[in-house]
């Protein structure tokens, strides 16, 4: 399926669209659609078999912006003899009768034989049980929502996870915490193998840096482990400089203890290791950075400065465009 939905996925979001489109010309504040307990059991008992977290076995919510679902407090055998004995004709979608989706197998094949063998009022259990997820839910985002006002730091695709979160939490940065940050500072969804590899990290030396979903990296600092997107290279990230001073060819390399060079602006030497410091790239960055050079004088730190004796001035006679791709 096109951006990788099932085909489920795509006719519900299909169905909520379609009712968005008539609720303003009908001039509707609300839409009411007939979910019930069963379809509350069949989404948590999916979630659950899917690996969602808690928030996935608080089930369907009766109410959610302008949708409400005012049969949730009945469960589909009660629906249906209520129809009988009343001689109320309804419609049974054909596609609800095969097993070939995931939720019909679930309704078809598991459900009736847990009902008949383990609890006849299993949808009125899973109800319950939803709401005590529900409860909890709210405390556990309540206190998640303290920590990350407290202990998190960000910028735009970027976190920063202080290691003493692990200290308050049995040597583990908990999986909610993570959870809440990706969703909110990172907008993507967090997966249990990025709880798995950040926490591998509270353990190793400053510098190691693991790949995660989404070209997304997260990399271990001094005192954090940070998460952030993989930069990719731009032609943004260009430099003019005067080459009336240049011969011969340039040598593209990674800067090494000593290096020295005159930042832009300046009227001194200042050695890369120092500037770098002075940019606040992290350590882990550091000794990725690559410098350019020409006759062994650095005429650019590669995306951040390029030096004082390369700049363009009105006596300059030729001009080079140095650029990142």
């Amino acid at each position: 399926m096109k951006n990788k939905l099932s085909i489920e996925e795509a006719a519900r979001i299909l169905r909520y669209y379609n009712l968005s489109l008539v609720v303003n010309p009908l001039r509707c504040n609300k839409i009411v659609t007939a979910h019930n307990q069963s379809d509350n059991t069949e989404t948590i008992l999916i979630n659950l078999f899917t690996g969602s977290g808690l928030s996935g076995l608080t089930g369907i919510p009766i109410v959610r912006d302008n949708i409400i679902r005012p049969l949730m407090c009945l469960s589909k055998k009660e629906i249906l003899e209520y129809l009988s004995d009343n001689k109320i004709p309804y419609r049974v979608d054909s596609s609800n009768l095969s097993d070939d989706f995931k939720r019909n197998y679930l309704r078809n094949q598991i459900l009736p034989e847990l009902r008949a063998k383990l609890n006849p009022q299993l949808d009125d259990a899973m109800f319950r049980s939803s709401k005590n997820f529900e409860g909890a839910l709210y405390l556990i985002q309540k206190l998640v929502n303290h920590i990350i006002a407290e202990y998190i730091t960000h910028s735009p695709g970027s976190v920063n996870i202080p290691l003493l979160l692990a200290d308050m939490f049995d040597g583990e940065i908990p999986g909610e915490i993570l959870r809440f940050v990706f969703k909110k500072y990172l907008k993507i969804e967090f997966e249990y193998d990025d709880y798995l590899k950040i926490n591998t990290l509270i353990d190793k030396q400053k510098g190691k840096l693991i790949q995660l979903q989404d070209e997304f990296i997260a990399v271990r600092e001094d005192e954090s482990i940070r998460v952030e997107k993989k930069i990719k290279s731009s032609d943004e990230q260009v430099e003019y400089i005067s080459s009336d001073g240049v011969t011969g060819k340039f040598v593209l390399r990674k800067w090494k203890d000593g290096d020295k060079f005159q930042p832009l602006g300046m009227k001194q030497f200042k050695t890369i290791s120092d500037f770098l410091t002075d940019c606040k790239i992290p350590s882990s960055k550091k000794k990725e950075q690559f410098v350019l050079t020409n006759r062994n004088h650095i005429v650019w730190v590669v995306g951040l400065r390029m030096d004082e004796r390369y700049k363009v001035n009105s006596k300059t006679k030729k001009i080079l465009k140095l650029w990142m791709k």
